[in-house]
């Protein structure tokens, strides 16, 4: 074997060089050896920029060689290494967890207990992933689907109120100062205005303008999943909006002006444009006119 100097030994093995088995038996022998080798086990635990093992080596040796070597002051650099790292994992993981569709996009979301969430177009949910199964809570603003595997208490907090279940099936729908649920399996609890309301399957709600109605559905899940719109006396600048979000157009009303008092039951289909202007502009008799991404709603035959 060629005879090496000891901090050439020493210089491979930090590097990760492969060792003869004379060179693994001199390294072991060596009296600091355990000392480096904690240094190292240490040093793993972490991804660490690539550094100079040369160098490095030469500032353990001069410790090594020190009369008194004081590992205390090691060992508290270590802590506090730990510390940072644990602190930054800490913070990465308390960011809220946000997701967010564009128009005529949709979304679906797997939460940390295998709750399914799918997001209709233009809508923006957002929930913390720590201690998730504690405390299963999220932001909606727009409009999402949720099937919720069985557990603690699942809380949709939205503008306009809260919506609480257990383990069930439900839609919630909140824009614009309105607020639609509907329930499609087991008990939705929704609360806002200082009301409670209890919704069953087949059940739904709608709060605008300051007036709830309360309704009866047919639908075993939400209209929208399959491709079209239920509404159920809602305004009708909320009917044109999702218009605009379903088909990522541009609406101009010409000598019409809606108020909130304007309402509007019917349905809106998602995949044929001109059946759904007829929709609803003919019960109001309205004409319309399209032009590539924009469409003209008059009160008046163009």
């Amino acid at each position: 074997m060629k005879v090496m100097k000891k901090e050439e030994i020493i210089i491979k093995w930090l590097n990760h060089e492969p060792l003869t088995q004379e060179e693994t038996y001199f390294l072991e022998s060596l009296v600091e050896y355990q000392d480096y080798k904690k240094i190292v086990d240490k040093a793993t635990v972490f991804k660490a920029p690539v550094f100079d093992q040369v160098k490095s080596y030469n500032r353990i040796k001069e410790k090594a060689h020190q009369k008194s070597f004081d590992w205390s002051v090691l060992y508290k650099i270590a802590a506090v290494i730990v510390v940072v790292v644990g602190c930054y994992f800490a913070f990465f993981f308390a960011q809220p967890q946000q997701y967010n569709t564009l128009a005529q996009q949709t979304k679906e979301i797997r939460l940390p207990d295998n709750s399914v969430v799918l997001m209709n177009a233009e809508s923006a949910l957002s929930y913390e992933k720590k201690n998730w199964d504690d405390k299963r809570k999220l932001q909606l603003q727009g409009e999402a689907f949720f099937d919720v595997e069985k557990g603690k208490k699942f809380t949709v907090l939205t503008k306009m109120g809260e919506i609480e279940v257990l383990g069930t099936e439900f839609n919630v729908h909140q824009r614009n100062g309105f607020l639609s649920v509907e329930c499609y399996e087991g008990l939705v609890e929704v609360r806002f205005n200082n009301k409670k309301i209890q919704l069953e399957p087949q059940e739904g709600l709608t709060f605008a303008n300051g007036k709830l109605i309360e309704y009866n559905t047919k639908e075993a899940t939400s209209a929208w999943i399959n491709g079209y719109s239920i509404f159920k006396s809602i305004p009708v600048k909320e009917v044109i909006e999702e218009l605009e979000r379903q088909y990522n157009i541009e609406i101009t009303l010409k000598n019409i002006k809606f108020d909130n008092q304007q309402l509007f039951t019917g349905n809106i289909t998602h995949k044929n444009l001109e059946t759904a202007l007829k929709s609803v502009t003919i019960p109001f008799g309205y004409t319309y006119q399209v032009s590539n991404n924009s469409v003209v709603i008059s009160a008046k035959k163009l």
